[in-house]
Order: C-alpha cells, then sequence, then structure tokens
C-alpha cells in the first residue's frame, strides 16, 4: 500500500440521477454543472470541484448520509423525488485517467 492525496474524485450516481429542480439552492445551481454525470452516472471531478460541491450540499441543509475517507455520499430519499438517488464522491486513484471526465 502507498498513501496518497487524490488530485481528482469520481462522483457518480447510483438509483438514478436526483432530481435538480427539488434540491434546495445552491445544491442544484453546482450539480447542474456536471453534466457528463447525467448523461452517465459518473465524472471526475478535481479537488476543487469536488469540495466546491460538498460545500453547495451543506450550505443547501443536505448532510452526507455517510462521511468516510474512501466515500462521501448523499441519499435524497427524504427529498420526495419520484425515485430514490445515492450520490457518492470517492478518491480517483493516481493511475486513474484524470481530466478525460469518464469513469
Amino acid at each position: 500500500m502507498r498513501a496518497f492525496v487524490p488530485s481528482h474524485y469520481v462522483i457518480a450516481v447510483d438509483r438514478g440521477y436526483p432530481d435538480i429542480s427539488k434540491l434546495p439552492p445552491p445544491a442544484g445551481e453546482v450539480l447542474s454543472q456536471y453534466k457528463q454525470l447525467r448523461r452517465h452516472a459518473c465524472q471526475i471531478l478535481t479537488t476543487g470541484q469536488a469540495r466546491a460541491l460538498l460545500h453547495a450540499f451543506v450550505d443547501a441543509g443536505i448532510s452526507p448520509s455517510d462521511s468516510h475517507a474512501w466515500n462521501i455520499a448523499f441519499d435524497f430519499r427524504g427529498l420526495k423525488f419520484p425515485h430514490p438517488s445515492y450520490l457518492h464522491l470517492s478518491p480517483s486513484l493516481p493511475d486513474d485517467k484524470k481530466g478525460n471526465g469518464r469513469c
């Protein structure tokens, strides 16, 4: 094993993309920036982008359902979405392809 500080994070959604119109501001505005996530259910973000997204969710009053070094997740079941949605961020490993927008 070798320790590293991630420069990128993988953001992904399971069980369906959340309805952005039902997310309180500023969470919806920030999440809507990530078009690749909506099309492919995952996207690679820089650490700064991941941090901004996390701050927007917390500022909107949405707390993580999981918060660990390897996974920060938000479960949107309580926000009255037509289907459940689970958004999570994980560190991107150093040998992952960075900057190409794919997971």
